[in-house]
């Protein structure tokens, strides 16, 4: 199992460039812009969890939810992630909504 500090170390993309947000998803390219940065917290869609490579998703996934509507944890590790997306423009309107659990990047995590 990886700690924060390695995963830090690594060259890790973010969800914008593998999971992508297609053209036709958003209306504008401005809720484009809404979107990857709201992505950019993220790791690409992976079915294995990027610290101890647990399986995530299925129907033997292991990944519990959180208190917090929407984030969810490696049941095995605890790394955490969000399945339940909503993003919102500066005006608060969803412009987009996605059912996938998506790894929270490193970059963004606090170290204990």
């Amino acid at each position: 199992m990886k700690t924060i500090a390695e995963l830090k170390q690594m060259n890790l993309s973010t969800a914008v460039i593998n999971l992508g947000v297609k053209k036709d998803d958003v209306e504008s390219l401005k809720d484009r812009e809404f979107a990857e940065k709201y992505l950019n917290d993220f790791l690409p869609l992976n079915n294995n969890c990027i610290c101890c490579n647990a399986e995530l998703g299925g129907f033997l996934g292991s990944c519990r939810w959180g208190l917090q509507y929407g984030e969810c944890f490696c049941s095995e590790c605890d790394y955490p992630g969000r399945a339940r997306h909503e993003i919102k423009d500066d005006q608060e309107n969803i412009i987009l909504r996605i059912n996938n659990i998506l790894q929270y990047h490193p970059s963004v995590l606090e170290e204990d």
